[in-house]
């Protein structure tokens, strides 16, 4: 029948199979979580003079029935919303100013950074030891 590349960034690619038309697109996998997140505002603010931003944020309503939680937050540049171990960072916003796009990041190895801060920091100590009881025992004997 052939052969058809298939990929996230394509576009739907038709082939023909026995007189009908058929598409095929790969789509992202959906993965529904126990919570919503609903946007009640958005604030966009621009250079002053030209369209580049200076300021975008999103103000959201955080839901979780289970539980009973109910909270707003404010989620804008370089300050994330963590809930549930993901992150969801204020990414991008709709051409029309009305709606936000957030990015959410699922990271696991989130402690890696801070485990190998401890080991630098203790392996920084051994040397700093390693070279100062040395010293201390020459300074004792002169």
């Amino acid at each position: 029948m052939g052969q058809w590349l298939v990929s996230g960034h394509l576009d739907a690619q038709s082939f023909s199979f026995a007189d009908r038309v058929f598409q095929i697109m790969l789509r992202p996998v959906r993965h529904y979580q126990p919570f919503s997140l609903q946007l009640l505002n958005f604030n966009h603010a621009v250079y002053r003079g030209t369209d580049i931003p200076k300021d975008f944020s999103s103000r959201v309503r955080l839901h979780r029935p289970a539980t009973g939680e109910d909270r707003e937050t404010l989620i804008y540049m370089n300050n994330p919303l963590r809930y549930a171990g993901e992150t969801f960072y204020q990414a991008s916003f709709d051409q029309d100013n009305a709606g936000s796009i957030l990015q959410v990041v699922r990271n696991p190895g989130w402690l890696t950074p801070y485990v190998s801060c401890a080991l630098i920091g203790l392996g920084m100590v051994v040397q700093f030891l390693s070279h100062l009881f040395p010293f201390l025992k020459r300074r004792t004997r002169a």
